[in-house]
């Protein structure tokens, strides 16, 4: 994980497994580019795609982010 300012606001970057980032990743960017809600549907076809490359020996990653607020707190998964 990583926090960096990006035009004013400060984000924190999280690079992981995707089964692991995934589980605490409500939102989305759709192909069209819109931030959507993750839909239960659409988590299936996510999970079932890490699983089809995973049976090809490829390794899946997820990259995730999330604007801090001045009062974030760090240390837990807020």
């Amino acid at each position: 994980s990583v926090i960096l300012d990006h035009h004013g606001q400060q984000l924190i970057l999280v690079k992981g497994a995707s089964e692991m980032v995934m589980a605490f990743v409500p939102i989305g960017q759709s192909l069209d580019k819109q931030i959507v809600p993750i839909t239960p549907q659409m988590r299936d076809e996510m999970e079932k795609a890490i699983i089809g490359m995973a049976s090809k020996s490829l390794r899946t990653l997820c990259i995730a982010y999330k604007v801090l607020r001045p009062t974030s707190d760090l240390e837990t998964k807020d």
